[in-house]
């Protein structure tokens, strides 16, 4: 009887990769992206958002956006900018301009980012203060024909409220109704 080894492919190493990252083995799952690419393997988009979404989960935001960029070197062009500027906005790092370089790149490689980008972006600069440049772009965001859901209104009101900007946060709220959205609990 013959017995026949198999080698993991970079789909093998992918699933491990995201198991590890998901129980916050982020350096193991490091070691094995590290790994796969010795031998040869090629990661690929599903490997690398994993990878850079699960860094950005488990705090390593710096070592995500490294991955991030390191990524283009393989050829593979990001399909999404979002998981990183959440990950940035989520551990409340005071580095907004982070985020705003990642949201230009995005727009410059010709990524149209989406409503859920924009809501994050907007609630990240409304918690670091600003106001102005975060009505800004939700202005943006509906000029380009995108519709404001329950979630980005409400960061909207909550943020200006929490800044002293009632009155903004009230323009806001009568704004949202115009689009259909109904508020819920959390909006007032």
């Amino acid at each position: 009887m013959c017995i026949k080894v198999l080698e993991p492919d970079i789909i093998t190493y992918s699933i491990i990769i995201d198991g590890l990252l998901k129980v916050g083995k982020t350096e193991l799952a490091l070691e094995l992206l590290e790994e796969a690419c010795s031998k040869g393997l090629k990661p690929n988009l599903i490997t690398f958002t994993s990878v850079v979404g699960g860094l950005s989960r488990n705090g390593k935001v710096h070592e995500a956006i490294k991955i991030f960029h390191y990524m283009e070197g393989f050829g593979v062009r990001p399909a999404t900018y979002t998981v990183l500027v959440n990950g940035i906005t989520c551990e409340g790092l005071p580095e907004e301009a982070s985020r705003l370089e990642l949201f230009e790149e995005m727009c410059i490689k010709v990524l149209e980012p989406d409503i859920i980008t924009y809501s994050i972006i907007i609630d990240g600069l409304l918690k670091v203060g600003k106001t102005e440049l975060a009505l800004e772009l939700l202005e943006e965001a509906c000029s380009k024909g995108l519709k404001p859901n329950l979630i980005t209104f409400t960061s909207v009101v909550g943020g200006l409220s929490r800044n002293g900007k009632v009155h903004e946060a009230i323009k806001i709220f009568h704004y949202m109704e115009g689009f259909g959205v109904r508020p819920n609990a959390y909006t007032y």
